[in-house]
């Protein structure tokens, strides 16, 4: 394709790794999962689950790759906006619109703790620290660190002036406390996130 050929040879001549071939993709299983809409989904680090969140305010672990119903993940009052499953323990954090995160354990799916303390729903949540630590941000514009083990917040910031719709982090891997925060502290994680404020 001659069109390809330009972009490679302008590529090169920039300096720059000639772009992929687009990779194929198929559907290899498919089911009518929730009676509103998915707002999130995430593959535990074995590739053996799978977890939706969704606005009928459940969450609902899948066995891989077939998509085998699992139990269905109730508690929220409201929407659940995200769902992640923990690096290193059994677990499945839980995002939603009621303000609070839930940590459920797996493989049957109850709710071993509720985390408190956004005024507002929970939008996203990830783990870092090797699974040490959950960050949050929600639409109170709000960012917090939290200790799962204890259910404690340990930091929050002030991260924007509205909602806080995109939060992503680069996992500590499991670097050990006792960093400046001194014995069984957290390491400082590296955040990114992103607002209705721009």
């Amino acid at each position: 394709d001659t069109a390809a050929a330009a972009v490679a040879a302008a590529a090169a001549a920039a300096g720059a790794a000639a772009p992929s071939p687009p990779l194929p993709l198929t559907s290899t299983a498919g089911t009518l999962a929730h009676d509103k809409a998915i707002n999130a989904v995430d593959v535990s680090p074995d590739d053996g689950l799978a977890v939706s969140a969704s606005a009928d305010r459940t969450a609902r672990l899948w066995r891989l790759p077939d998509l085998v119903p699992g139990p269905v993940l109730r508690g929220h009052r409201r929407g659940v906006w995200d769902a992640r499953f923990a690096p290193a323990d059994r677990l499945v954090a839980t995002a939603g619109g009621d303000a609070v995160i839930r940590l459920w354990a797996l493989p049957d799916g109850a709710c071993v703790r509720v985390l408190e303390g956004h005024g507002a729903s929970v939008l996203r949540c990830v783990w870092v620290a090797g699974g040490a630590a959950l960050l949050s941000s929600g639409a109170d514009g709000l960012m917090k660190t939290w200790h799962p083990r204890s259910g404690e917040c340990v930091a929050t910031a002030d991260a924007h002036g509205s909602k806080a719709w995109a939060l992503d982090a680069v996992d500590a891997g499991g670097r050990g406390g006792g960093g400046a925060g001194g014995a069984g502290a957290l390491p400082p994680p590296l955040a990114a996130s992103g607002g209705a404020d721009g």
